[in-house]
């Protein structure tokens, strides 16, 4: 079960009931005790990171990255069951932040940095 106060417009999660994908809508925000809590949360896989449009870099380097326009980006290093998001600037400078297990984490941790939706396509 995921916390209402996690959730924002556009995070994907699961609906336990026939395990399909359903997206927050601004409808939604307004009874999200009620709507939501039910709902699962979506695990990072690595096929799930290939649907927000990151890319698998290397086997030696374990990681997945979403290149950008601008020169701030992320990337996802692969644990035991779990993934560690690094900001990056250029190469340059590395932030390693609190590992996650979710998609609705990694979209709200996305716009936070970016100032951009993170998209998913199911």
């Amino acid at each position: 079960m995921i916390k209402s106060t996690e959730l924002r417009i556009g995070n994907a999660v699961l609906n336990p009931s026939n395990n399909q994908v359903c997206f927050i809508s601004s409808m939604d925000i307004s009874d999200i005790e009620n709507r939501y809590k039910e709902r699962n949360p979506i695990p990072l896989t690595p096929e799930v990171l290939e649907k927000c449009g990151f890319v698998y870099e290397t086997k030696e380097k374990n990681h997945f990255v979403k290149d950008q326009s601008n020169q701030l980006y992320i990337s996802i290093y692969l644990g035991d069951g779990d993934y560690q998001p690094q900001i990056c600037d250029d190469g340059i400078m590395s932030i390693t932040l609190k590992r996650i297990l979710y998609l609705h984490q990694l979209q709200n941790l996305y716009f936070a940095l970016i100032s951009e939706e993170l998209q998913y396509q199911p």
